[in-house]
């Protein structure tokens, strides 16, 4: 993939002789044109999509959706959220006080000289983390990178973390096939639908289905897929009972007419219908006082004030959600995925990427339409 053997391949290859015109651009030449040129190899990868689509390789009718791992130049020290940013605001403040404490005491000018310019030097640095601050809260996300804005700090393996891209990759199921992929976010918590939604504005679809695992698994996600016709197949999310051996909440049917749950001992929970404002959804909670003397309150719950249930605006859609998994239809997914992350790494022996996300996108999309175009010549 890297510039240098494109550069042989321009010397060496008959054909790529005919197609540039006798030209052989160096490796720098070529360098730039990957890096100038991302959102042109974006088209021609969407154009080649249409083309599997028009050859009857593309079916469009099921698409899988996950995401896989690159690295990324950013470093972890380079890499901050707002307890990193926290973190360092007071060590600073803290060798600040320290230093006017000493230049109190202090009788000597070349001390206080001293002193006065390690003051400095640590309001400087409490200026730049301030403005780190302020960046990161107006970006209305978790962690800001100073090399590869695009890049996070993902969990690897073990506990380790390092700072990568988050690739999101959408695949056609008949042929295995990529439609779509996008450098997104740190989690998959919000990706489904904007996977989803480019897939079908690109293939010009009214509808078809969507495969994904767990993390995808959003009330709101789910609800913007559904509003624009599609319907998805993602796995449900763990239960997040504190108590695993309490009554799982199946067990506890909603009454939609009434807008009330009825527990498993008969009795309805009610809500008084102010909702819970949470991040990207709405909640109403449901209870009822005969929790109280309750005969098996001790096997649904351990909280004093009886068993609390909280119920999302989107919990309808996520209920049919639920309802319509096949599990045989989600065992192929992960490995249309791994056969994506198994294409020539994008970092060299270091770890390291050394590239912008454009850059990152546009070698991927190459790696991907070169080993395609190898397969059907083969």
């Amino acid at each position: 993939d890297h510039q240098e053997s494109w550069n042989t391949s321009c010397k060496v290859n008959v054909e790529l002789w005919w197609l540039l015109g006798g030209l052989m651009p160096s490796f720098r030449t070529i360098a730039y044109l990957k890096k100038n040129n991302a959102e042109a190899f974006r088209k021609v990868f969407r154009q080649f999509a249409l083309m599997l689509k028009d050859m009857g390789l593309i079916e469009g009718e099921t698409i899988g959706i996950d995401s896989f791992k690159i690295f990324a130049q950013n470093s972890l020290r380079n890499n901050y959220t707002q307890k990193k940013i926290d973190r360092h605001l007071e060590y600073i403040d803290n060798r600040i006080e320290e230093f006017e404490v000493a230049l109190d005491k202090t009788d000597k000018e070349e001390e206080k000289e001293l002193l006065k310019s390690k003051i400095k030097l640590q309001q400087d640095r409490r200026k730049k983390y301030e403005t780190l601050d302020t960046e990161l809260k107006n970006s209305n996300d978790t962690q800001i990178s100073l090399t590869d804005k695009d890049s996070r700090a993902l969990m690897l393996t073990n506990n380790v973390s390092g700072v990568e891209y988050a690739v999101q990759a959408a695949f056609d199921s008949k042929h295995k096939l990529l439609v779509h992929s996008h450098i997104g976010a740190s989690t998959d918590k919000r990706e489904l639908s904007t996977a989803a939604l480019t897939v079908q504005e690109l293939l010009q679809l009214d509808s078809f289905n969507t495969l994904s695992d767990a993390g995808y698994t959003s009330g709101d996600q789910l609800q913007a897929c559904k509003y624009s016709g599609i319907c998805t197949y993602s796995s449900p999310m763990p239960s997040t009972s504190p108590n695993s051996n309490s009554i799982p909440l199946a067990e506890f049917h909603y009454i939609n007419d009434g807008d009330y749950y009825i527990c498993p001992c008969g009795e309805q929970m009610t809500t008084t219908g102010k909702w819970r404002i949470r991040p990207n959804y709405r909640s109403k909670v449901y209870k009822t006082s005969a929790c109280v003397n309750c005969s098996i309150r001790e096997k649904c719950t351990q909280n004093q004030n009886g068993r609390v249930i909280e119920r999302s605006e989107y919990q309808d859609v996520i209920d049919e959600n639920n309802a319509r998994v096949m599990n045989h239809l989600l065992q192929g997914r992960a490995a249309d995925i791994r056969n994506v992350a198994q294409l020539p790494p994008l970092h060299r022996p270091d770890g390291n990427c050394h590239s912008p996300p454009k850059t990152v996108q546009t070698k991927r999309l190459k790696q991907l339409i070169v080993s395609w175009c190898c397969l059907f010549n083969g």
